[in-house]
């Protein structure tokens, strides 16, 4: 079962700061992890962007590799 409350973000800070010293450690642990796979994303993206491209040459080599598998798979 699931549900959905909407709180304003003042009431959560409210509801937050009443907690008890482990759940606000357990907490600040699952905003943290959330924050690692957002850092981990940006760094796959920022290598993704600055990695190697291809020159033309490079991309008609592949162009012709792809057309010769093509006619081995496909007789």
């Amino acid at each position: 079962m699931q549900v959905e409350v909407d709180i304003a973000f003042d009431q959560l800070i409210k509801i937050i700061k009443n907690l008890p010293v482990s759940q606000l450690q357990k907490i600040q642990i699952e905003i943290e992890k959330g924050v690692k796979i957002e850092q981990n994303k940006t760094d796959l993206e920022e290598i993704l962007l600055n990695g190697p491209t291809a020159n033309k040459k490079q991309l008609k080599i592949i162009e012709g590799n792809r057309n010769e598998i093509n006619k081995w798979r496909n007789p």
